[in-house]
């Protein structure tokens, strides 16, 4: 029986093998394409083959490493009276982990805009995983996904002008540092606006604090991502929008109950 469990898994594998979509005269896409093993042949481990059971393996994960991380949080207050949050990743003390290293002040930075219901914790393992590869992480947190909102105001895909004043932030305590940035499913639609931006917000000809940017498992066509995801995921989609109606809606009801909509 779990022979051919294997061969089935292994048959599903073959059939769902990944494909790419480039600019086939793309030289710097070439490189990276050839530098990236798991596009050109990708295969789940059979305990964990199907999209369901692997969203659980990594929720499970990142529980873990949430509980094993810590950050330093800075408050930012808006201009209109709106709070976000910075947080800096903290890598495990010297006698939690051999390999820690300390890094220069000119490291390079990464900055992580989390998922659509994401907090700084989210994203533990991914920014213990840029810091052994010798990079500052730090997390920006979007209105309402940290504390409660301070005003009738808040965007589940991000603001523009929040992610200024956060990004902003991070340059100004590494100023002689390169920063990238990595937007993780809905923080992919919050890098993306905000990089074709940041340069107007500089003003004067100036560039803005963002080096370089990625998008993240971004919704293709965001005008029927939610349906499709609805229709082939109609049990995870139903949790996601739950955990959103909980985090700005149910925890901010006294607030937002008496603004008008």
């Amino acid at each position: 029986l779990a022979a051919w469990m294997i061969l089935k898994v292994r048959a599903r594998q073959t059939q769902e093998s990944p494909r790419i979509f480039c600019k086939d005269d793309d030289a710097s896409m070439k490189r990276l394409l050839g530098r990236t093993d798991a596009l050109r042949q990708f295969s789940p481990t059979p305990w964990a083959a199907s999209s369901t059971l692997q969203l659980v393996v990594h929720t499970l994960w990142q529980r873990y490493h949430s509980r094993r991380s810590s950050f330093t949080e800075y408050r930012l207050n808006c201009p209109d009276g709106g709070v976000v949050t910075v947080a800096k990743f903290v890598p495990p003390s010297a006698d939690q982990d051999a390999t820690r290293q300390e890094l220069a002040p000119d490291a390079p930075v990464l900055v992580l805009l989390h998922t659509i219901a994401g907090r700084p914790y989210s994203e533990a393992e991914f920014a213990l995983r840029a810091h052994e590869r010798g990079w500052h992480v730090y997390v920006l947190s979007r209105r309402g996904h940290h504390d409660r909102l301070a005003t009738p105001r808040f965007n589940i895909m991000g603001c523009a002008q929040d992610t200024d004043l956060m990004a902003n932030f991070v340059r100004g305590r590494h100023p002689d540092s390169f920063i990238g940035a990595a937007g993780l499913s809905a923080g992919s639609g919050q890098v993306v606006t905000y990089i074709g931006q940041q340069d107007l917000f500089a003003g004067d000809g100036n560039s803005g604090p963002i080096n370089a940017a990625v998008s993240l498992c971004p919704a293709w066509d965001i005008t029927h991502a939610f349906k499709r995801f609805s229709q082939t995921a109609p049990k995870i989609a139903e949790l996601v929008l739950n955990g959103v109606k909980q985090l700005f809606l149910e925890k901010n009801k006294d607030l937002l109950g008496g603004h008008p909509a």
